[in-house]
């Protein structure tokens, strides 16, 4: 008899497996084990990982939000990047202006949608980094 095969989470489209060890990871009340699930994330590029990286979207942990933001950027798809929407209004404005930047650098059209909402936000300088990305996306 063979030993049970653990599950893990298939990414559908690109038949590839995220490791049950790195799913799990995310419910450890340890920092850097979710910091490491985030990072093991970022190769992926299929809906699985992408859902997993939102849902850390919502951890406590800054840093963590942080190297979701930075997760999204690597996977580069349009998927991830519309996924960004939650850094731009995360209560920490060092991930706002990562996603700012990030979607700056991405500078596709819906990067630069997503920044307009970005021009709303209650710190000035998050204000004013969203509109020099914007035009610099437009221009």
């Amino acid at each position: 008899m063979n030993p049970p095969t653990p599950p893990s989470t298939t990414v559908a489209d690109l038949q590839v497996e995220i490791p049950d060890a790195v799913v799990w990871a995310f419910a450890s009340p340890e920092v850097d084990d979710r910091l490491d699930a985030v990072a093991a994330l970022a190769p992926f590029s299929g809906v699985a990982a992408i859902e997993l990286l939102q849902q850390a979207s919502l951890d406590a942990s800054f840093e963590v939000r942080g190297a979701v933001v930075d997760a999204l950027a690597e996977i580069g798809t349009e998927p991830a990047v519309l996924a960004l929407t939650f850094a731009l209004s995360d209560p920490d404005a060092d991930v706002r202006e990562e996603a700012i930047e990030v979607l700056r650098e991405v500078g596709t059209a819906t990067a630069r949608d997503l920044l307009h909402q970005a021009l709303a936000d209650d710190d000035g300088e998050i204000r004013e980094l969203a509109a020099e990305a914007i035009s610099e996306i437009d221009s």
